[in-house]
């Protein structure tokens, strides 16, 4: 019997002390509230299927093209979704949108949920009531900017 294709997805990673910054709060809020630890990611393309050797060299192609990209953080928001319960939207920038469009062109990606470029801070469960209690700890406003400057292939 023949291995089964994984499924993987493309994450663009926050540089510096934004990424430390969110890292460090994924992580405080997943003590607070028993959810899983996950690196500060945008996911850029998901439900990619092939080798991983594949997988790396489209994404190889993919990147030797693009520039680093200079994104921003805008504000909390929250959907009854396992990977987007609590999230930071990032500001859908003209270059961000092309390369999502050119990753979804490389893997033959068509159709799927619209893109909606953020960074998750918690995924699982958790009730309104929480999400409403960290929008006040926190703030609904993030305003950081920072860079990206790779894309991390993720088996999931």
């Amino acid at each position: 019997m023949g291995q089964r294709a994984k499924s993987y997805a493309l994450w663009l990673i926050p540089e510096g002390r934004v990424r430390r910054q969110l890292a460090r709060t994924i992580r405080g809020l997943s003590r607070q509230y028993s959810t899983p630890i996950f690196a500060p990611h945008i996911t850029l393309a998901s439900g990619i299927v092939g080798s991983a050797h594949e997988v790396v060299a489209k994404t190889a192609k993919l990147a030797k093209g693009l520039r680093a990209l200079r994104l921003q953080l805008t504000r909390l928001d929250w959907r009854d979704e396992y990977f987007r319960r609590l999230f930071v939207k990032v500001a859908r920038t003209s270059s961000l949108v092309r390369t999502h469009q050119k990753a979804q062109g490389v893997f033959g990606l068509r159709g799927g949920r619209p893109f909606l470029p953020h960074v998750s801070l918690v995924y699982g469960d958790l009730p309104l009531a929480a999400k409403r209690k960290i929008a006040l700890s926190l703030g609904k406003r993030f305003d950081l900017e920072f860079e990206v400057q790779r894309i991390d292939v993720v088996a999931i």
